[in-house]
């Protein structure tokens, strides 16, 4: 469900199973709002990855695809300036300060990768919540 609210602008909220279709899901809504809202293919693009990798992120290693377990995505369109991103799941949390740089030699890796691309495609993140709620913040690039 998206809708307009005057204090922030346009926002898109969701609450997902912790299932691997909740991340369709997910990118497929995301998507469609930020082509209603953002005129920027590069800021587009990036809102999209950060979306599916802290999506991923939330149903596989936060909650464990625990279907008792709910993922909740907002994303608020408040000024011209860009788009923030809220992912929260329900799981036990992780240390949020080993979300460091990865290594281009550690690219083929298992897992870490998410965290990577997201803190590589989002101009702020931080981790609130015991690291189960993380925030990016994305700005236009022009």
């Amino acid at each position: 469900m998206s809708g307009k609210d005057s204090e922030i602008g346009f926002n898109l909220r969701l609450q997902l199973s912790s299932e691997h279709d909740s991340v369709r899901r997910a990118v497929d809504e995301t998507r469609s709002f930020v082509g209603e809202h953002v005129g920027d293919d590069d800021l587009a693009y990036r809102i999209v990855l950060v979306v599916s990798e802290a999506v991923a992120n939330a149903v596989e290693h936060g909650n464990e695809y625990d279907q008792d377990k709910q993922v909740r995505v907002e994303l608020q369109w408040g000024d011209a300036a860009g788009m923030t991103i809220v992912v929260e799941d329900e799981g036990a949390g992780f240390d949020s300060s080993a979300a460091g740089p990865m290594l281009p030699e550690e690219v083929t890796r298992e897992d870490g990768r998410g965290l990577f691309i997201i803190h590589e495609m989002a101009d702020d993140v931080r981790y609130e919540n015991e690291g189960r709620r993380l925030h990016a913040r994305l700005r236009r690039t022009e």
